[in-house]
């Protein structure tokens, strides 16, 4: 049988894709290998002939999460769950009261070799999704529920405090070497 990874084969689709992202030899056996081959399904790190597909995600990364959290070193389960917590919040203050510029043209001056970009106007996330007209009434209902249940201000105060709590649980290096060399 073949059971198991027939069953739902298009919703693990993009999974089976993103698992190209590791070392074959490392996650996917020999079985696996061949039945994909045969089910004429590819791995792959991104989109066929998408060199950079995933900048965008990166940039985000970067000036979102890492700007507020930082390259940090977090291993206890007290610290997950805290981590968690600053990402609930960080989620709600970026997509519904951060506003940020989406752009619009990109012209380039052949003879100064400048760049002109244009913008839209700024508007979080959250606006942009009710703009788009893609969501159903149910779905602008709970977003809509979800957005007046966060006041800016108490946010950003439950943001910073869940994030100073995150910061004392951090490994400090200097700690790991103490301990190791306790231990």
């Amino acid at each position: 049988g073949r059971g198991a990874a027939d069953g739902g084969r298009g919703e693990r689709l993009a999974v089976w894709q993103a698992s190209g992202a590791l070392p074959r030899g490392k996650f996917l056996n020999a079985h696996l290998v061949r039945y994909c081959t045969q089910e004429r399904i590819t791995f792959t790190r991104s989109r066929p002939y998408w060199k950079n597909d995933q900048a965008h995600v990166e940039q985000k990364n970067w000036s979102v999460v890492r700007r507020l959290v930082g390259y940090g070193r977090y291993e206890s389960p007290e610290a997950l769950v805290q981590l968690n917590r600053v990402y609930d919040l960080l989620r709600i203050w970026t997509n519904v009261w951060q506003p940020s510029l989406k752009l619009v043209a990109k012209e380039r001056d052949a003879t100064t070799g400048k760049t002109k970009k244009t913008y839209d106007t700024a508007q979080t996330p959250y606006r942009r999704l009710l703009a788009g007209g893609a969501l159903s009434q149910a779905q602008q209902q709970a977003l809509a529920t979800t957005a007046v249940a966060y006041e800016p201000l108490a946010l950003r105060r439950q943001l910073a405090a869940a994030f100073e709590h995150l910061v004392r649980l951090q490994e400090r290096p200097n700690e790991l070497c103490e301990q190791k060399n306790a231990g």
